[in-house]
């Protein structure tokens, strides 16, 4: 929008401006009706001249105006560009699971990851074990009880229940490590996205410093953002540490239901903050 008036006024600037050539040609044009041959010869040749020089000056003034209409249909283009990339960023945060988290270090710290990840696993492969000994203790039992058939089928209910709860922890755990795993690969890719809109909007800023206000906006916003977001991966950090530190006795703490209530919370605390940052940009 920007862009458009400003061509419109530099149009009409350069419209007046070969107004008054032409109406100076029309005037040097008239020969003075007193003036000898000579004289007039002389005004001719000097008519002449000056109508070489205004012909350069017109023909300067359009390659001119040529020139900044072709940076101003740049312009238009750019931020054109800038508008395509925006809406493609925000489809890919709102695409993301749990939210784009930011963070320049992430490739220094991948092996941190792969630990905790390792983790996780032998967590799972724990629980199983579990599972496997508690199947036994059943079966065991099953063999040394003489009680009647009713008691033996209550308890064989209340084995198959807690086996059903611990398949249920195992398949949360790895939910878990799934959606860790989207989360890191989400903020690596978006990080991306983001550090290629600065480097854009910065050399769009230098180059087209006249109309810089709105670009400047933008690339405030964007830092602000990336700020924002560089936090937010800060306190994600922050949990997983005291999950690291803190072993994970959640399922012999919680009951069951509020132990997968607590990791669906987890994932949509992210996915709000996320949307208000979303918000926030635009």
């Amino acid at each position: 929008m920007v862009g458009g008036q400003n061509c419109c006024r530099q149009c009409e600037v350069y419209q007046e401006r070969l107004t008054s050539l032409r109406s100076d040609i029309e005037v040097l044009k008239v020969p003075p009706f007193s003036a000898s041959s000579e004289r007039e010869d002389e005004l001719e040749e000097d008519l002449a001249e000056q109508n070489r020089v205004l012909e350069q000056r017109l023909t300067m003034e359009r390659n001119s105006r040529a020139k900044q209409d072709v940076s101003l249909k740049s312009a238009l283009s750019e931020l054109q560009l800038q508008k395509e990339l925006n809406e493609e960023l925000q489809s890919k945060i709102t695409q993301s699971m749990c939210g784009p988290i930011l963070d320049k270090s992430y490739h220094a710290k991948q092996h941190d990851d792969v630990e905790r990840n390792s983790q996780l696993h032998e967590e799972i492969d724990r629980l199983k074990k579990k599972n496997g000994i508690l199947e036994l203790e059943m079966e065991q039992r099953a063999l040394k009880l003489s009680s009647p058939a009713l008691k033996h089928c209550e308890k064989l209910e209340k084995a198959s229940k807690r086996e059903q709860l611990l398949l249920e922890k195992i398949r949360a755990y790895e939910s878990d490590l799934k959606s860790k795993n989207t989360y890191l690969s989400d903020a690596k890719s978006t990080m991306t996205v983001l550090d290629d809109r600065i480097a854009t909007l910065t050399r769009i800023v230098n180059e087209h410093e006249s109309e810089n206000d709105q670009l400047r906006t933008e690339l405030s916003e964007a830092f602000r953002a990336k700020s924002q977001l560089e936090r937010m991966l800060e306190q994600y950090k922050d949990d997983l540490a005291r999950q690291e530190h803190q072993p994970r006795v959640d399922h012999i703490l919680l009951s069951d239901e509020e132990y997968v209530q607590k990791i669906s919370s987890k994932t949509h605390v992210y996915s709000v903050k996320t949307k208000l940052i979303l918000l926030f940009i635009n």
